[in-house]
C-alpha cells in the first residue's frame, strides 16, 4: 500500500483546508451563520471548551484567498501565528472577519469566513482590488493562553529588557575602553561579537525562518529598537536581505536558544545614510540577540 509524506507545513494546511471543506458540505449544503459585524462564516470543526477573550493569546493557523487565489498562508511558516486579542475598541471598524472569527473558535475547531467587498469604496481598497472581490479566511485554532499568563511574561520581559540595557551599557563602554579586546571575536567582514551562548538546537542556516528576541543600542548606549516589550520575538527569513547584514551573517552563528551581542560597523549595518529619524549617519550597532526558534525552510 503505498503512503504519501507531506513535508512542507504549506502543502499539510493545504490539504487540511481541502479535507475540512468537503467535509463540511452535507446534502443540505452548508450551514452559514453570522459573526456581530455581519460576516458569514462556515464551522467545519466544533468542539467543546473555553473560546478566547480579550487579553488571551491564541496560536492559529490562517489561509487567505482573493476569489479563489491565494492571499497569503501561515502554513508556509511552519508555526501557528501567535497574537494577543485586543480590545474591539482598539481595532478598525468593521474589524477583520478572522478577528471576530477567534472568538468563537474553542481549541481545535476550524472555520471559514467570508468578506464581500462590495460596501467598500474604489478608493478605500489596494491596488488591484476590487469592490467585487471577497476575501475568505480559512482558520484553525490551535491553542489559548489567558490574560494572567500573558500579562505574567509580558511583566517578565519587561524587567529582563532593562536587565539588558544595563550589561549591554558595560559592554559598550568596555568595548570603547579596549577592555573586550581579548573576549571579542570578529568575522572577515569585520563583525565582532560576544558568544554568551551558543544554543543546542537547530542552526540558524540561510533561507530558514527564525524567531529572534533583541534590543538593540547605539554607541552611546540610545536604545533605538527591542522586542521585549511587545512580549513576542521578531520573526523573518534569514539570508534574504530582509534585515541588516550584521544580522544576516551573526545569526548564522547561532544555533537554537543561542544568545551574543553584536557590535556591528556601520558598514553592515545602515551605511552612510543611516536611517533618518531613528538611525545616525555612518553609526555603529550593537544588538543583543536571542535566538528563540528555528523554522521550517524550503
Amino acid at each position: 500500500m503505498l503512503s504519501f509524506k507531506f513535508h512542507s507545513p504549506f502543502l499539510q494546511g493545504l490539504l487540511l483546508l481541502t479535507v475540512l471543506v468537503l467535509a463540511s458540505c452535507s446534502k443540505k449544503g452548508p450551514q452559514f451563520k453570522e459573526t456581530i459585524s455581519g460576516y458569514k462564516y462556515l464551522h467545519h470543526t466544533k468542539n467543546k471548551g473555553p473560546k478566547p477573550k480579550v487579553g488571551d493569546e491564541v496560536s492559529y493557523h490562517e489561509i487567505v484567498f482573493r476569489n479563489d487565489t491565494l492571499v497569503q498562508s501561515t502554513y508556509y511558516y511552519g508555526d501557528p501565528r501567535r497574537i494577543v486579542l485586543p480590545s474591539p475598541d482598539s481595532v478598525a471598524k468593521p474589524p477583520r472577519p478572522d478577528y471576530e472569527a477567534l472568538f468563537l473558535m474553542a481549541v481545535g475547531d476550524s472555520l471559514t469566513v467570508y468578506q464581500p467587498l462590495k460596501g467598500f469604496k474604489p478608493s478605500e481598497l489596494p491596488r488591484g482590488v476590487s469592490v467585487k472581490d471577497t476575501f475568505i479566511y480559512h482558520v484553525k485554532l490551535f491553542g489559548i493562553r489567558d490574560k494572567a499568563a500573558v500579562e505574567k511574561e509580558a511583566q517578565a520581559l519587561l524587567a529582563r529588557r532593562q536587565s539588558i540595557a544595563d550589561s549591554t551599557m558595560n559592554y559598550i563602554k568596555a568595548f570603547q575602553s579596549g577592555a573586550l579586546k581579548d573576549a571579542l571575536q570578529t568575522t572577515e567582514s569585520g563583525l565582532q561579537y560576544i558568544l554568551h551562548r551558543p544554543g543546542t538546537g537547530a542552526e540558524a542556516k540561510s533561507g530558514k525562518f527564525i524567531d529572534v528576541h533583541y534590543s538593540g543600542f547605539l554607541m552611546d548606549g540610545t536604545n533605538f529598537d527591542e522586542t521585549y516589550s511587545k512580549a513576542a520575538p521578531y520573526t523573518f527569513r534569514l539570508d534574504r536581505g530582509l534585515v541588516i547584514k550584521g544580522w544576516d551573517e551573526g545569526l548564522q552563528l547561532l544555533k537554537e536558544g543561542g544568545q551574543a551581542t553584536f557590535f556591528v560597523p556601520y558598514t553592515l549595518a545602515y551605511g552612510e545614510a543611516g536611517r533618518p529619524g531613528t538611525i545616525p549617519e555612518r553609526a555603529d550597532l550593537v544588538f543583543y540577540v536571542e535566538l528563540k526558534n528555528v523554522r521550517f525552510a524550503d
